[in-house]
């Protein structure tokens, strides 16, 4: 557990706080988010995690890319290793 909440609670989270239903929290979702689940992160660190924790790089997180940051052998264990699907397809071709 992280501040008490578990990976399997991080969908939930992002249905509430994703304000757009765009399926990822941009910064103002995931700053609110932080804010309801009082963590007391300033501004700057909120950001510096929101950069962090946007894996692809792609301006949102989505609960994938939370769970791996926050729990990441919970991650593994949940969605697989992405990595070692991607060896197993060039090791076949």
């Amino acid at each position: 557990q992280q501040a008490g909440y578990t990976p399997e609670d991080i969908p939930t989270l992002f249905k509430l706080f994703d304000c757009d239903h765009n399926g990822q929290l941009d910064m103002a979702e995931f700053r609110w988010m932080l804010q309801g689940m009082r963590l007391g992160l300033k501004k700057d660190r909120a950001i510096e995690l929101y950069e962090a924790f946007d894996d692809d790089k792609s301006g949102g997180i989505d609960p994938d890319e939370f769970i791996k940051a926050l729990f990441p052998e919970k991650y593994y264990e949940m969605f697989g290793d992405p990595q070692a699907h991607r060896n197993n397809s060039s090791i076949r071709s």
